[in-house]
């Protein structure tokens, strides 16, 4: 995806994404960011988070990363809603991720 101050983020999903009610997927998945000519910057999921919470879909949005559970400041990595017009990104538990977007 791409903001509109021209950051591009995303992630890499180990399971097809389809509309579930539980987050799903497997520790192999990953988050990254870029801006401009900045080096890409990815995020692997991390032994340290102790959790699942790779990724969750419904027809509405997604959702990757979180854990606010273990970490009470945790958001999830990105998470796109409203029928996939907005969105925002936070720092995961999950993948011990810097902000993928531009605030």
């Amino acid at each position: 995806m791409k903001d509109t101050l021209g950051h591009v983020f995303g992630t890499f999903a180990t399971e097809e994404w389809w509309d579930n009610k539980n987050m799903y997927g497997t520790g192999e998945s990953w988050v990254f960011t870029f801006h401009d000519s900045d080096d890409l910057q990815v995020s692997s999921a991390t032994d340290l988070a102790d959790n699942e919470f790779y990724q969750f879909s419904t027809e509405d949005g997604i959702i990757v990363g979180g854990d606010q559970d273990q970490v009470p400041d945790a958001a999830p990595a990105m998470s796109i809603r409203e029928s996939f017009m907005r969105g925002k990104s936070g720092v995961s538990a999950t993948y011990d991720n810097n902000i993928l977007c531009g605030i």
